[in-house]
Formats: structure tokens, sequence, C-alpha cells
């Protein structure tokens, strides 16, 4: 049987080495508007974030580009450059939420994994299999979802990593679909 991964949320470079120090394997973390886990302003910059995947990778641990945000016609061009940056930077995967920004960073960064965002509101395996049909090697299910759905989910698709928040649901209403 394959070790879970521990996996922590890194708001900033402070919270990725705290993250790291007590054992994370792998963290995850935003840059730019494109990333929901921006919000305070005090987030990392493109600096400051390949400083971070430098440090977690001597430390032999992974970091996850959130690219979960939902891009307008306008911001296209800007969430291709992102994409570019990230792949330069050397992020291990991007977490993405739409369609068409897996489509890109898979044209755009072809050696990035692509993790599925629990904003995609996965819930059964009719929908797992299309992202996975798409290039997607890992997908962080909604927080909604029963062990019992994980488990038929992979029953289709043995080879999906998939991903399971195990702090439960900030939300008052199903991921991907607040008001």
């Amino acid at each position: 049987m394959k070790k879970p991964e521990l996996l922590a949320p890194a708001g900033d470079f402070e919270k990725l080495k705290i993250a790291i120090a007590y054992g994370a394997d792998a963290v995850y973390a935003g840059v730019s508007h494109f990333s929901l886990r921006c919000h305070s302003g005090k987030e990392f910059n493109y600096e400051t974030f390949a400083e971070a995947v430098k440090y977690a990778h001597n430390r032999d641990v992974k970091i996850y580009a959130t690219v979960n945000g939902f891009p307008f016609n306008n911001q296209i061009k800007l969430v291709q450059n992102h994409i570019k940056k990230l792949a330069d930077i050397g992020v291990d995967a991007m977490i993405i939420s739409t369609l068409g920004v897996i489509k890109e960073a898979k044209n755009l960064a072809p050696d990035v994994d692509i993790h599925l965002s629990t904003q995609a509101n996965v819930m059964n395996a009719l929908d797992a299999e299309v992202y996975y049909d798409l290039g997607v090697k890992r997908i962080i299910v909604a927080r909604e979802i029963s062990l019992k759905d994980c488990e038929a989910i992979k029953s289709v698709i043995p080879e999906l990593e998939i991903e399971i928040f195990v702090h439960g649901s900030m939300c008052f209403a199903y991921s991907g679909r607040c008001l």
C-alpha cells in the first residue's frame, strides 16, 4: 500500500517553513490573483515563490501551485504567462479548477502535473474519468464526498490519485458552488 502524502497549505514563506518542519511531504501555495489562496497581500510573489520551491525541493518536499481562480477573457494572456512562470520556477504540480486552464497548462507546461481543485466539485466516477482523460493526475475531491464514493472512483480509475481534505468543509454550501 502506498504511504499517504501529508499535504499542508503554505500561505507565505514562514508558514511553508513551519509546515515542512512539522513533517509535510508537500505544500500548496499561490502566487497572484489566479490563486484562491491569495487574499491578504502578504503571500508569495514570483521571486519568493521561486525561493520557496528551492527551499522545499532541498528538503525533498513537493510544492504545488494553486491556479484555481476563474479567469475572465481579458485575463487569458495573463494566466498563460502565469502558467509559464510557474513551470520555469519548477513547481511539481498546478492545482487547477477550470477546463480551459487545464488545457492551457497541458500545452504550456507539459512536464508539470495537473491536480484538479476541489472547486471543480468532483463527486463521482463519471466526472473524474473526464478529467483523468484530459491529463489530470490527481483529483482533490469535493469535501462533501463519502469514502465509499472515493472508493468507487478508484475502482473505475485505479491510476488516478485522489486527495481528500481531512479537516472538513469551512463552507456553508457545496465546494465550488458557494454564493
